[in-house]
């Protein structure tokens, strides 16, 4: 019976694993730091930067540090894939609230994919925001480790500090990690077979 259970945990660790959720961008600074001046997102303009994610899985969660200048508080943000250096299709919009107002402290926003999108190790993307509503502007903080990038504003693309953003993608394991580890099973149960 104990080896039954140990093949019932060795299923649930590759099951969890499977699922897990690992962070393939991330330029907040420790403790959820960024810089408190920023790129200003109004009405009828759009900004954000390119990325690449350092793990292949489909996207979970977006969080961004953002301010509330004046106006209403909605924003939109896109996820886009790249092309040639310059944002292409969307693969997810999201519609979120800024609820701290600018130079406030705590301004983590985090948005959940219901989409979710595959994200490809070696491939580059896009995150634009803009505001919702006329009459309306709000800051998305710039970074607070020095990150550097692709900048677009307006339909110009440029080099600046980023933006600060994480993304989290749910990690989908290489097939041969399930090969590997349905073999692995095969064999923990044929040696606990000849024991018995």
């Amino acid at each position: 019976m104990c080896r039954f259970g140990t093949l019932v945990l060795v299923g649930l660790a590759l099951q969890s694993a499977a699922s897990a959720a690992f962070v393939g961008f991330d330029n907040f600074g420790p403790e959820n730091s960024y810089g408190f001046s920023g790129y200003t997102i109004a009405y009828g303009s759009s900004a954000g930067n390119q990325f690449a994610t350092s793990v292949t899985g489909n996207l979970s969660e977006i969080d961004l540090a953002m301010g509330h200048l004046f106006g209403a508080r909605d924003v939109t943000v896109q996820l886009l894939t790249d092309s040639n250096n310059a944002p292409g299709s969307v693969l997810e919009s999201f519609q979120l609230t800024v609820t701290n107002d600018f130079s406030s402290p705590g301004s983590f926003i985090p948005v959940f994919s219901t989409t979710h999108p595959l994200l490809s190790v070696g491939a580059e993307y896009w995150l634009l925001a803009s505001a919702t509503n006329s009459g309306s502007a709000d800051v998305w903080y710039i970074n607070s480790t020095n990150g550097y990038g692709m900048r677009y504003t307006d339909g110009a693309v440029t080099g600046d500090w980023m933006a600060t953003f994480r993304v989290s993608v749910t990690h989908n394991p290489e097939p041969a990690t399930f090969v590997l580890a349905g073999a692995a099973l095969c064999l923990i149960g044929r040696f606990a077979r000849r024991r018995a």
